[in-house]
């Protein structure tokens, strides 16, 4: 070595310096191998859409890719493998024996269950059922994705329509905005969604459908500015429907959410708004979310 170079791994200035040992510390901040493999089935855990679980002392689980680098950091109490690109893991609960099997078998015990994507990211707590999208010109329906035009011509003249035309009536107050909403075109994405009933007053989960309608008339885009000055809307329907309708807008868009039996309107609106990125078309989420659902 010539004088004057370096020399890693001796003193330096008074201290010494372990060129390797720093390699390997910054190597194993990404590494799997100082976690243990979750053991399942009498031997380490099989790999599930290219990651596998694995264990540190604390018993806590996180995932590994099949190169070894942990992906996520292990802080589960319990998780499940990898399926259609999500996860299903809890942060509390107990490990249980199944009865009958002699303590061969286990199972983990939660009531506080939810999902994570490939990130280690909290996933909304949701269930996407279908959708379908479907144009408005102001005289004619036009279908894409293969939907049912007698279905969105309903879904517009006793749903969509009705509730343009009170938006438009009670921002503009003058008789032309309901003429203006029958006459307005525009663009809907219709999810049919099912979430836990902590928004309803009915048990267990409920069905929601929502409406992400996009405009270009302008006088529709003043209603938007409008509304955006209120957090959302509820609006009066039919006494006979047994559905609600909350309006409120997010991105220029009007989003409409209808639910049977509302406890909490505003509550609702927040948990829709939580799931929106994933629900909107322009969003590239989309797309993998319907499959995913």
């Amino acid at each position: 070595m010539e004088k004057g170079q370096r020399k890693y791994g001796l003193k330096t200035k008074g201290k010494k310096i372990l060129l390797y040992a720093a390699i390997l510390l910054l190597c194993g901040c990404g590494c799997a191998r100082h976690y243990a493999v979750f053991q399942y089935d009498n031997g380490d855990d099989y790999s599930s859409e290219g990651l596998y679980r694995i264990v540190d002392r604390k018993g806590r689980i996180g995932y590994a890719d099949k190169e070894g680098k942990t992906v996520i950091r292990p802080r589960f109490a319990f998780g499940y493998p990898f399926e259609g690109g999500r996860a299903k893991v809890t942060d509390s609960g107990q490990r249980k024996e199944v009865p009958s099997s002699s303590g061969e078998y286990h199972y983990w015990e939660s009531d506080g269950w939810y999902y994570i994507d490939r990130n280690g990211n909290r996933l909304p707590d949701y269930r996407l059922l279908r959708s379908i999208r479907y144009a408005y010109t102001g005289d004619s329906i036009i279908m894409t994705d293969g939907a049912d035009k007698e279905q969105c011509a309903s879904v517009h003249e006793n749903m969509i329509r009705p509730v343009l035309a009170e938006l438009a009536t009670s921002l503009n107050g003058c008789g032309k905005a309901e003429r203006m909403a029958d006459r307005a075109g525009y663009c809907d994405v219709r999810h049919y969604l099912e979430v836990p009933g902590t928004d309803s007053l009915q048990g267990g989960n409920t069905p929601i459908t929502v409406d992400i309608l996009s405009f270009t008339n302008p006088d529709f885009n003043r209603c938007l500015n409008a509304i955006g000055k209120k957090d959302y809307y509820a609006l009066k329907w039919a006494p006979e429907s047994p559905e609600q309708c909350l309006v409120f807008t997010e991105e220029r868009k009007l989003v409409i959410v209808w639910c049977s039996l509302f406890h909490d309107g505003k509550e609702a609106v927040q948990k829709v708004r939580k799931i929106l990125e994933l629900l909107t078309v322009d969003s590239p989420k989309y797309k993998e979310q319907t499959e995913r659902h």
